[in-house]
């Protein structure tokens, strides 16, 4: 994956990479070997999921499974969609906060939202 995404890059994306997030040309060779000679680091990573307009959580985790070794893959195959659930659940659970507070306005946030008459809550 990580060699196909290398060839797939356009001069211009190449330019910024070098240019703006200061990877050498060398340093981009490396990923393309197989296996790679050198690995991206998390700042690499980000830069080159930027770059090439992708998730950089996806291109990590693309990474994280061809660093591992078989029996560790199955682990991270199931801790992934195990957090992938979780994430989901939490990102509907706050769209579906988001609506709520919308349609009701401050008076969903409860008592600790606003001060009240150099009160901290409205419970004190």
């Amino acid at each position: 994956m990580l060699k196909s995404l290398i060839d797939q890059l356009t001069s211009e994306q190449r330019a910024k990479l070098l240019k703006d997030w200061k990877i050498t040309p060398q340093t981009i060779s490396n990923w393309k070997s197989e296996p790679p000679r050198q690995w991206p680091t998390r700042y690499q990573t980000a830069a080159l999921a930027e770059v090439c307009g992708i998730d950089r959580h996806a291109l990590d985790d693309a990474i994280a499974m061809l660093q591992a070794k078989p029996e560790q893959r199955k682990l991270l195959e199931r801790v992934m969609g195990k957090a992938r659930g979780v994430v989901a659940g939490l990102l509907v659970f706050a769209a579906a906060a988001g609506a709520v507070t919308a349609e009701l306005g401050s008076k969903a946030l409860g008592p600790f939202s606003r001060r009240r008459k150099g009160r901290q809550c409205a419970l004190c």
